[in-house]
C-alpha cells in the first residue's frame, strides 16, 4: 500500500496500514467516490478519447509521476499529482468530478 506524503509517494509499513485501516469504519470503507481503480481511470481515459493524450503528457513526465501513473492500483480525484496532471491539461473541476463519476460507474 502507497502513501502520498508532500506530494510524493512512498511505501507504507505493515503497522501504518494496519493503522489506517483500523481507523477506518466500514461505511468508510465502502464510500470511497474520490477514487476509482486504474481499470476503471484508464477505461474512462479510452472511452473520453483522451487515453494517448493523457499517455503522452505522462511520458514527458519526471519519472516519479510516471511510475505512479503505471503502477498505481486507484487514482484518487484529490492526489496531488492527479490534481496537477488535470490541470495542466486544461480540465476545470467540474470536468474532473464528471470524469471520475463516469470511472467509478464502469
Amino acid at each position: 500500500m502507497r502513501n502520498i506524503v508532500d506530494g510524493k509517494s512512498c511505501e507504507m509499513s505493515p503497522q501504518e496500514q494496519a493503522k489506517c485501516f483500523a481507523n477506518l469504519s466500514e461505511p468508510q470503507l465502502e464510500d470511497i467516490s474520490g477514487f476509482v481503480s486504474a481499470r476503471q481511470f484508464k477505461l474512462q481515459l479510452l472511452k473520453d478519447g483522451l487515453l494517448e493524450r493523457v499517455d503522452a503528457w505522462v511520458a514527458s513526465q519526471p519519472r516519479e509521476i510516471q511510475i505512479a501513473y503505471e503502477y498505481s492500483g486507484r487514482f484518487s480525484r484529490s492526489d496531488p499529482m492527479t490534481v496537477a496532471g488535470f490541470t495542466e491539461m486544461g480540465f476545470t473541476a467540474p470536468e474532473v468530478t464528471a470524469f471520475f463519476a463516469s470511472a467509478a460507474a464502469l
